[in-house]
């Protein structure tokens, strides 16, 4: 009975010996990973230099015991950098957890229904031919799913998919006939950049799409180059375009929906085609971000550089439409959308 007790004793300490052991692991875990994110901000954040890193530093180390074992305290103190930065365009997941910065700007108003449209992709991503002359494609938030980031490869051949399904769509409006083109950005709240930009290799003409400027003052070019999009050498997506536009007049929509790659999306067109920009002022995540996966339950995506365009004027914050058209939208009938109508308007001039 007393061997009985005395193994019984033994494996209660044991279990709780491997718990605790499991959970200081766990602790050290999540501190090394919270002191990753915030050397790899203090290194390459485009905001960078508006923080004091020590007294981040010491916070992170104040009461070290009590809080490193906590998942809460590792959101919390990623979320505390993000708003220090002023970061709005940054994010952390951490499993299924999305945190952000907490900010306390006003918002705008917007339409209610307009949100609804962005998530139905019968109208997020659609093509249409407006009074049987001039073409019309919706783009949408196209964005690499998080399984393809662990693996490069397999990113780059999924960016290169989604972007020519992107781009086959686009080339069904290059009959001749048609006498001008509207890509519609109202709808697009961002995503992979890539495959926004591979789609529209068509219409881009070869050379510059617009600059990123780091914190230290240096910058690295996005450019297009026959089928091919460009980061200063490295090859971001390769297409195969099989058609023209011979020059076609392009507008381009813009909404307070559109942000992050719609929006460098639409400066990429405005810059490199310098095409009219029609709508509202964009949602302000102009700023160029980049991804960094710690562990395949980590991502973190934080704003590496800020975009400029190819006359070097800066774009920190949101794209302004170079005609104004406030409201209006009318995503059931295209033809009476008052957006669409300016753009007409101007396609005929």
């Amino acid at each position: 009975m007393r061997k009985k007790s005395s193994y019984l004793i033994k494996s209660i300490f044991m279990i709780l010996f491997i718990s605790l052991f499991c959970q200081v692991l766990m602790a050290q875990q999540r501190h090394a990973l919270l002191k990753s994110i915030f050397q790899e901000l203090k290194n390459n954040s485009i905001y960078k230099n508006k923080i004091n890193w020590s007294n981040m530093d010491q916070y992170l180390n104040t009461d070290l015991d009590q809080k490193r074992n906590s998942t809460d305290f590792l959101l919390s103190a990623v979320q505390k950098v993000l708003t220090e930065l002023g970061d709005k365009h940054a994010f952390f997941q951490y499993n299924d957890t999305v945190i952000r910065g907490k900010f306390t700007e006003s918002k705008r108003a917007i339409d209610s229904s307009i949100y609804q449209y962005a998530l139905e992709e019968s109208y997020a991503f659609r093509t249409a031919v407006i009074d049987d002359q001039y073409g019309y494609i919706a783009m949408p938030s196209a964005r690499v799913e998080n399984d393809f980031f662990s693996d490069k490869s397999k990113m780059t051949q999924r960016i290169k998919q989604m972007a020519q399904q992107l781009q086959d769509s686009l080339c069904s409006l290059s009959e001749p006939r048609f006498g001008g083109l509207i890509i519609d950005l109202r709808l697009n709240r961002g995503g992979t950049l890539w495959i926004h930009l591979g789609a529209l290799t068509p219409l881009l003409k070869d050379g510059t799409l617009f600059t990123m400027q780091y914190a230290d003052g240096s910058n690295t070019k996005f450019s297009r180059l026959g089928n091919t999009i460009y980061q200063d050498r490295d090859t971001m997506v390769t297409t195969r375009a099989h058609c023209d536009f011979d020059n076609k007049k392009v507008v381009v929509l813009v909404g307070a929906l559109t942000g992050s790659a719609g929006e460098q999306t639409a400066l990429a067109l405005k810059s490199n085609l310098h095409t009219m920009v029609i709508g509202e002022e964009t949602a302000g995540y102009l700023s160029m971000n980049e991804t960094k996966v710690f562990e395949e339950n980590a991502i973190l995506s934080y704003s590496k550089g800020i975009l400029k365009d190819n006359q070097a004027k800066s774009y920190p914050h949101s794209l302004y439409p170079d005609l104004r058209v406030i409201g209006g939208d009318n995503f059931k009938n295209l033809a009476n959308d008052a957006k669409i109508k300016a753009a007409i308007t101007q396609l005929k001039k």
